[in-house]
This record gives structure tokens, sequence and C-alpha cells, in this order.
């Protein structure tokens, strides 16, 4: 997912974090990913939020709202079963898809 201007791009994989490049040179920026926080499982869809901060979705049923200064992320669980798609809009409104309903 790339940010609303177009200077970074977010990707998820199967290591359970997730990378954030500069568009420009490609160049890793950060790496959304520790012991305390984040997926246990494969990210499976990530997307920007109008404000920095990031939402990832997984193979662990979960939601991850990243903070967009920090390696830090709010965990948000509602899914019975992996997460296939987060999308948000330019209001910040975050919609999930899952394999549960």
């Amino acid at each position: 997912a790339v940010n609303p201007s177009g200077t970074e791009a977010v990707v998820g994989s199967a290591d359970h974090g997730l990378k954030v490049f500069t568009v420009d040179n490609c160049k890793m920026k950060r790496n959304l990913y520790n012991k305390k926080f984040g997926h246990t499982e494969w990210v499976t869809s990530c997307c920007y939020l109008q404000d920095g901060r990031i939402m990832s979705g997984g193979m662990d049923n979960k939601l991850c709202l990243w903070h967009s200064s920090a390696v830090k992320c709010d965990d948000l669980v509602a899914h019975k079963a992996s997460v296939s798609k987060v999308e948000s809009n330019s209001n910040n409104v975050v919609i999930s898809a899952s394999y549960d309903r």
C-alpha cells in the first residue's frame, strides 16, 4: 500500500512483519515488528490511513493499528478467521474482510 502523499509504501510478509520503504529510492525506512507488538502469523493485507498510521490484518485473525512514529501497535481482535483485506477511506474509516463472515 502507498501512503496518501505517495512517498512511502508498506508491505506485509510471511515473517509476521511489515516493512516501510521510500518510493523514490526503495530504501527500507521502518520495520514494523517486535516481540511485544505485531502479528503472530503472516500479514495478509495492509493500508495507510490519512493521518499516517498503518492498519494491517493477518492470518492470526487480528488487525493491528500501527502508530505513525513508533514500532508499536494497538491490537484489534474481532475476527474468528484469517483477515483477507483491510481498506481505509479519506475519513480514516477502516473496513476489514475475513474468512469468518
